[in-house]
């Protein structure tokens, strides 16, 4: 088409963040719901039905795994996670640009370690099943594994957002440059 101009690829790749973000949620809620209706199953088997399935617990309790692993992982991409901030407002915006791009390095360096080194331990918690199901306690391993993958993407997009900023010297809103690569919805 003659009078249609591409997207730019800021553009494209916020769209792509906020359909991610959109499913994030959209799973998240899956995994919530999931573990309610399996500790409410447990207590209708066991009150009303006089029956034990064994394995509500333990799906209930993958589900908690994945939860907290997914929530890390959230917790990372909104920069709500915990880390040493004790003279960012001492020093210039310019210097807290460079070290948060240095923290991203570092957090996908330790994200890239972690998933490197669980692959061993996911493939022995294949090995074990879990008692009353078909799966096996690697379901559990793979959302560390899942979670540390999750990590290392927003890292290098964060990198990038980082590297760009530095390079523009733009000014950033507030004394903490902001870090959020995800558009709001």
């Amino acid at each position: 088409m003659a009078g249609t101009q591409p997207q730019a690829p800021s553009t494209i790749l916020q769209r792509l963040l906020a359909i991610l973000d959109r499913l994030s949620k959209i799973y998240l809620g899956a995994l919530l719901v999931a573990v309610l209706m399996l500790m409410t199953g447990r207590a209708l088997d066991r009150y009303f039905f006089h029956t034990t399935f064994d394995a509500y617990e333990q799906l209930a309790s993958v589900g908690v795994v994945w939860i907290t692993f997914y929530g890390f992982a959230i917790a990372f991409r909104d920069d709500r996670n915990l880390r040493v901030e004790l003279f960012e407002k001492l020093l210039p915006e310019s210097v807290n640009r460079i070290r948060l791009v240095i923290f991203d390095f570092i957090v996908l360096g330790m994200a890239l370690v972690i998933n490197g080194t669980g692959w061993p331990v996911y493939f022995v918690l294949g090995t074990q099943h879990i008692t009353g199901t078909p799966f096996t306690l690697a379901i559990a391993a793979a959302a560390m594994q899942v979670s540390t993958l999750i990590i290392c993407v927003l890292c290098l997009f964060r990198i990038v957002a980082g590297i760009k900023a530095i390079r523009s010297h733009k000014a950033m809103d507030g004394a903490r440059p902001s870090h959020n690569v995800v558009p709001p919805i």
